[in-house]
């Protein structure tokens, strides 16, 4: 994790030159935010803790998000702006950037149909993360599946303890195209049909084993 440590010294240095933009000296790093970043890849990790430390210390909405960043922080949007909010009120000091025309205060406003869609997009969020969390347990019950593994490695000359990878890139392959699963029996079917279109595709030649007549 030397990676992470050394982004995050950069970041304090970052931040502690932006030190005359903010006064405000900490915050509590809720459980959910610990549980959503550890559902992401190092790089959406990396600019999901960016966009929370920002709109914490400096009051920035991130605009950049991309991926599972962002539905990571959507997921976390009303904790986040509840605990600025919080500081705002508590303190009186704005930590959000205000270039004029200020926009006026939204107490007692109805809800805006972008408020309405980031509700929906959180929703989604947590839709996708739980999502993931059960390929997570399917993939670990494919592990007892002996019978099954067999006949895929025979059917596809696999070589040998290649399917746990490929298991990992049809994970990845479901976060951009989201299929629910019923059953178990329904993610293997899947994930068996998938093997078999991928391999006509040629994109899981580096699992299989060399054939005759081949250098």
């Amino acid at each position: 994790m030397r990676w992470l440590k050394n982004h995050l010294y950069r970041l304090i240095n970052k931040q502690k030159q932006m030190i005359k933009e903010t006064k405000r000296k900490g915050f509590n790093f809720f459980r959910s935010y610990f549980d959503v970043y550890n559902e992401l890849g190092d790089a959406d990790k990396l600019a999901f803790i960016d966009a929370l430390l920002n709109r914490q210390f400096l009051g920035i909405v991130p605009e950049n998000l991309t991926g599972m960043a962002k539905f990571a922080y959507i997921s976390q949007t009303h904790n986040i702006n509840s605990q600025v909010k919080g500081y705002e009120d508590k303190t009186g000091v704005s930590l959000t950037p205000c270039l004029p025309p200020c926009l006026p205060p939204t107490h007692g406003v109805v809800t805006t149909p972008t408020e309405q869609v980031i509700v929906i997009e959180k929703e989604k969020v947590i839709e996708v993360l739980l999502s993931i969390k059960q390929i997570d347990n399917y993939i670990l019950e494919l592990k007892s599946q002996h019978q099954f593994l067999d006949a895929l490695y025979m059917t596809y000359k696999f070589k040998p303890k290649t399917i746990g990878k490929i298991a990992n890139l049809f994970k990845e392959h479901l976060k951009m195209f989201p299929k629910q699963h019923e059953t178990f029996l329904d993610f293997r079917n899947h994930f068996k049909s998938w093997i078999g279109f991928e391999t006509k595709k040629g994109n899981l030649g580096e699992f299989l084993k060399h054939q005759k007549g081949e250098l």
